[in-house]
């Protein structure tokens, strides 16, 4: 019977799996552009969803990243302004436009 540890490959002692970054040779620097290519892919696409949601603390997470990693200005000028103007929203003008819904006013009156 094989135990759990040596068919998932991890060290019984620690519970960290075999072959971690830290043992393994450095990575070559046309993979580690591709990597970070890939990263920076993944991130314009999170700072566009966030963007079309209006999602301003998404977008202030995300800017610093997309900065370091090099997404166009003209995407991070973009989420930035998005993230502005809802910043600058009253929080009662959004409360107060939830409340007219008609679910929110069938609520209202029970």
């Amino acid at each position: 019977q094989a135990s759990l540890t040596g068919v998932i490959g991890l060290s019984p002692s620690t519970g960290a799996q075999r072959g971690s970054r830290a043992s393994s040779p450095a990575l070559s620097p046309a993979v580690a552009a591709q990597q970070q290519l890939q990263r920076a892919k993944e991130l314009r696409s999170q700072l566009a969803d966030a963007a079309e949601n209006h999602d301003a603390d998404q977008i202030e997470i995300l800017l610093p990243k997309a900065e370091s990693l090099g997404v166009p200005s003209a995407e991070i000028d973009s989420a930035r302004k998005i993230m502005h103007f809802e910043a600058g929203k009253p929080l009662a003008s959004t409360r107060s436009r939830s409340l007219l819904r008609p679910d929110a006013i069938h609520k209202a009156a029970r």
